[in-house]
This record gives C-alpha cells, structure tokens and sequence, in this order.
C-alpha cells in the first residue's frame, strides 16, 4: 500500500510538472480579495452554449473537473442539470451580472465554497477547429465573481498550434497520428482548453 501510494504521488507530481512546460493562451484576471476566500470545496457547472452538443459541453465540464483537481487544493464537484433545478439561472456569462441568492442556495445545497460558471462563446467543429470558452469562479462567501478567465484555441494559429504540440509531448506523448487527430477533434480541443484555464487559475 505504501509503494502504491509514492507511485501516485510521483505520477501526480510528474503531471504537474508537464503542465508547467505547456504555454498559456488565454488570458485572467482575479480580484484583490481573491486570496481571503477559503475555496476548498468548488462545484463546476454545466457549460453553457447556445445550440451546443450535450455531450460536448458535459465533456468539456469533465475536463475542466480533472485538469482544475489536478493542479488546485481543490475539491472538485461536477454538478449536473439536476442539482440546479430548484435554483434560478446565473446567468453570469450571459447577464455580467451576480446575484447572491442563487449562489448561495446552491452552496448551501451541496456544500460549497466556490462556483465555476463556462460559457462556450463560439465552437467550429470543422478545421480549423477554433473553440472559444470564458469561465467565472464565484465566492460563495461574498456571490461576486473572484476570478474570471477568457481561453481561445485556434488550431489554425502557430502560437496555439506550438502550445498544442507542448501538451502532445509533455503530457501525452501523442504519436503522429493522434497529433494530427488534436487538432480536428472538438472533444480533444476542448481538453486542451481545460487545460489552459487550470493553468491560468
């Protein structure tokens, strides 16, 4: 039991150090009282995206899940449609706008110290692939937006098409083919999304 948990933690360690040798692409900000918020337990909702495939957006919130748990103190909570059913719309990607009761009810509900809100601002599915996600982290504590992140991947630019090929090779070790399959693949592109927003949180 020992032996198997050093292996995991030297695994994990090995992971984040890859991470590390991937550049960003995005951008983010976080507010002055960031660091003061106490964000041990943190849900992740659903992304949101007008006319987006369910399965897309549940992919791409289960990638943002494991690449966030991976590299944050956090624990990590995906939350389905179903846990938000009694509580109203955040609306905040859509509105830019926080209303602390639905925050707090929702916390309240499964226990939280933050929210991750996305929203997929744009997707083409064909290539050159270009997926376009904004995410918010909501402190409970307060309801307001503590950190906000924008991340935009173009399969079609070098610097995102050489942040790609860092990831290939520093996380996966992609062969040729599933190099060039990254970068026709929505669902791969949405993993390389999640990520650059752990990196930027």
């Amino acid at each position: 039991m020992r032996l198997a948990a050093l292996c995991i933690l030297a695994c994990l360690a090995a992971c984040a150090t890859a991470r590390e040798q991937v550049p960003p692409i995005g951008t983010a900000s976080r507010s002055t009282e960031f660091d003061t918020y106490p964000l041990r337990r943190v849900g992740i909702l659903l992304p949101e995206g007008e006319g987006m495939d369910a399965e897309f957006l549940r992919g791409l919130r289960d990638a943002l899940a494991t690449e966030i748990a991976a590299t944050k103190p956090y624990e990590i909570v995906p939350l389905d449609e179903g846990d938000v059913e009694a509580v109203d719309r955040l609306d905040t990607a859509r509105t830019g706008r926080i209303r602390p009761a639905p925050v707090l009810a929702l916390a309240r509900r499964s226990s939280l110290d933050g929210l991750i809100t996305t929203r997929v601002l744009e997707l083409r599915a064909y290539a050159p692939v270009r997926l376009v996600i904004s995410i918010d982290l909501i402190a409970v504590e307060s309801g307001l937006v503590t950190w906000t992140g924008c991340v935009r991947v173009d399969s079609n630019d070098r610097d995102t098409r050489a942040a790609i090929r860092a990831w290939q090779s520093s996380i996966r070790g992609a062969g040729d083919n599933d190099r060039a399959l990254d970068l026709m693949s929505p669902a791969r592109i949405a993993e390389f999304a999640a990520v650059q927003a752990a990196l930027l949180l």
